[in-house]
């Protein structure tokens, strides 16, 4: 599962260097682990875009969602 968040982190960081923003689309996600909630808050929330977010995710994460 720490392979996964790395994984995740690498990709936004690295999509991030050419982008304003990236857009993650949870419609598909049902867990997350505490590392992934972790990484995610760590992110800055104006270049993190949560898209159809499930509740009880998005209680965990504490971030705005859209979608």
């Amino acid at each position: 599962m720490a392979e996964s968040v790395r994984v995740l982190e690498e990709e936004c960081t690295g999509r991030l260097k050419d982008v304003k923003t990236v857009q993650l689309d949870f419609s598909g996600v049902t867990s997350i682990s505490h590392a992934g909630v972790k990484m995610l808050n760590s992110m800055p929330a104006e270049q993190l875009q949560i898209l159809h977010c499930p509740d009880f995710i998005q209680q965990l994460l504490n971030l705005r969602t859209q979608g």
